[in-house]
């Protein structure tokens, strides 16, 4: 049974060639692109900077093929897995897909002269105070040029940091915004800006094992079996949730949550990967796209 990393999911085809060691399986309208499991992140950060960087480098070059759906590193599962898991997970691919269609990253840090600051803005016991309004004022502006913004860690100098879903036809105004900002202190500040890329800090992908015992544990907790359609979910799942305690319910909902894949892809009955999307800043998956447990 050969294991691969899940690199990302792409709506289509995937751009050929594909660097080498990466290859494709397509289903249910999807292609899920794959990489050898890495075997060197456990020798050091020089390694594990190298395998990001690589990785990187293959997920931009996904985005001529359209919106690119990334996976967060550790994203495994078996070959002769793959399609059922793209098959159960569609619906979810497609919602995102449409979500980020003409939409990129961008990450934009500022760091300024800490040691000329006093000088260009007053009093230095005062400089936390000017650090937080210098941030609030470029996220203000950068707020008006992209559709969501996360912040990114800050040390040392580095006064803003955050990465930036841009629409493409705004790109041109974040460069004028970023142009901006510089203009506030030119001789001090040093501004990074890094894309476009896909939407990792937006939109990642994860997957959790669903098993056929974990199945059946969902139709006992619904009352469900035999064939399932959508309405029966919903309804089983009204009735579960009335009369379940509240330490309950999440098991109410992420049960409703597994039936409901089987209902389009009654193959994932013998077990399936379950995706959910991660986002940076955030502590899990979105409530709406609850994985199974």
């Amino acid at each position: 049974m050969t294991r691969k990393q899940l690199a990302a999911i792409l709506p289509g085809p995937a751009p050929q060639p594909l660097p080498k060691g990466a290859s494709a399986i397509e289903a249910a309208g999807f292609t899920a692109v794959l990489t050898p499991v890495p075997r060197h992140l456990g020798r050091g950060r020089k390694a594990l900077l190298r395998h990001a960087q690589q990785r990187q480098e293959l997920l931009e070059g996904m985005m001529p093929a359209g919106p690119v759906l990334p996976a967060l590193s550790g994203a495994i599962l078996a070959e002769r897995d793959v399609p059922v898991m793209l098959q159960a997970n569609a619906p979810l691919f497609t919602r995102l897909a449409d979500t980020l269609r003409g939409r990129v990253q961008y990450q934009v840090q500022v760091s300024w002269d800490e040691a000329a600051a006093p000088a260009r803005f007053g009093d230095p016991a005062g400089l936390d105070a000017v650090r937080e309004g210098l941030s609030a004022r470029i996220g203000d502006m950068l707020g008006l040029v992209s559709e969501e913004m996360v912040a990114l860690p800050i040390r040392d100098a580095v006064i803003f940091n955050a990465a930036l879903l841009v629409a493409e036809n705004e790109i041109p105004a974040l460069d004028q915004t970023v142009e901006a900002v510089d203009a506030i202190w030119t001789d001090g500040f040093s501004i990074r800006q890094i894309g476009p890329s896909p939407a990792v800090s937006f939109c990642s992908l994860g997957l959790r094992q669903v098993s056929s015992r974990a199945i059946q544990k969902a139709r006992d907790r619904l009352g469900l079996s035999g064939d399932l359609d959508a309405e029966a979910i919903r309804s089983a799942r009204r009735h579960a949730l009335m009369s379940a305690k509240d330490d309950v319910r999440e098991r109410v909902k992420t049960a409703a949550d597994i039936l409901e894949v089987l209902t389009a892809c009654p193959e994932a009955e013998k077990g399936f990967h379950h995706a959910f999307v991660w986002w940076e800043g955030r502590a899990g998956p979105k409530t709406e796209e609850r994985a199974a447990a």
